[in-house]
């Protein structure tokens, strides 16, 4: 039990960090879909 909850805040950080990576490669994404639309 106590090393469960010892990774748990680790868990915790990747799924974050995995979210965080997540978004901007969606951001980067829309953004470049965004600039070829603005070039037509």
């Amino acid at each position: 039990m106590r090393h469960y909850a010892h990774l748990c805040p680790f868990a915790l950080r990747i799924f974050s960090v995995l979210l965080m990576i997540i978004s901007i490669f969606l951001e980067k994404k829309q953004g470049f879909s965004n600039s070829h639309s603005d070039n037509r």
